[in-house]
């Protein structure tokens, strides 16, 4: 969580300039948690697999965000998508 909370400051300065409001603990439930504590392996193998490929397109998404955030508050005029 401070990680988060670490992230979020960092992002209040560009929020505020492009007026992006964001939501206080919007976390989803994740039903595959039981199964990283099961001593089965192939069940520990695929919720393993499950959580990476899901941090993997959360990073992406996080990533693209953030340079949209970033091309919105800058005056660079060569963005993709630019309004």
């Amino acid at each position: 969580m401070e990680g988060n909370n670490m992230l979020r400051e960092g992002l209040k300065p560009i929020l505020n300039r492009t007026h992006v409001v964001v939501e206080d603990n919007a976390y989803p439930e994740w039903s595959g948690e039981s199964d990283l504590q099961s001593s089965d392996e192939d069940t520990l193998r695929s919720a393993v697999h499950s959580l990476t490929t899901c941090l993997k397109g959360d990073m992406q998404k996080i990533i693209n965000y953030l340079r949209d955030m970033w091309c919105r508050a800058s005056v660079r005029v060569d963005c993709p998508d630019r309004d």
